[in-house]
């Protein structure tokens, strides 16, 4: 996925946070306490689109040996947009495992 497909929604996210902040709409930070598996009566509140998103998201960064050094970077800059760490990988050909 695109860096550029994940900035555009948690800019919006950011909007809804900042504005949820101030108590403008009930029912985004209900949605965002549930999707963050808090308990109903909780007062979490993100308090910004990159903290929610590391609450929710896991990345998985899963190379090849022909993966390129730039590839990783790009995943691992990806991984610290939406704070969190990137799980790497290294995937095998089944062909050359015989």
């Amino acid at each position: 996925m695109r860096r550029a497909a994940v900035v555009r929604p948690l800019s919006s996210v950011d909007g809804l946070v900042a504005a949820n902040g101030r108590g403008l709409d009930t029912q985004v930070i209900a949605d965002a306490r549930r999707i963050a598996g808090e308990p109903e009566d909780s007062n979490y509140v993100p308090t910004d689109a990159r903290e929610l998103c590391g609450r929710v998201m896991h990345t998985c960064y899963m190379g090849t040996e022909n993966s390129s050094a730039e590839t990783r970077g790009r995943a691992k800059e990806l991984a610290e947009a939406i704070g969190r760490l990137v799980l790497s990988c290294l995937c095998v050909s089944f062909g050359r495992l015989a």
